[in-house]
């Protein structure tokens, strides 16, 4: 046999607090949000108007604009990511005619 399967190979540092190690030795991790992040629910464009306070036509104005990212499925339907709304407003995305 040679030296490299002999090796003990060390284990990778784990800096997150709900790893733990098995029986067999090796590493394992517990799901959390840095591990397995939860999809964001996607918002219908009269969905985003409403948590937004705004008519649906600003949202469409403001992604046609390209100043709201969207998820488009196919030709027609589009969806909203709450944060990406939220990066809008935070750029000063406009919701009143003023």
């Amino acid at each position: 046999m040679s030296a490299h399967r002999n090796a003990a190979h060390p284990l990778p540092e784990m800096s997150d607090e709900s790893s733990s190690v098995r029986p067999n030795g090796r590493a394992t991790t517990t799901p959390g949000p840095a591990n397995d992040p939860v999809p964001e629910h996607l918002l219908s464009v009269k969905d985003a108007a409403g948590l937004v306070g705004c008519c649906e036509e600003t949202i469409r104005r403001a992604y046609l604009a390209r100043q709201l990212d969207v998820q488009r499925f196919g030709a027609r339907s589009v969806r909203v990511r709450p944060s990406a709304l939220k990066v809008w407003l935070d750029r000063g995305g406009k919701t009143t005619a003023a």
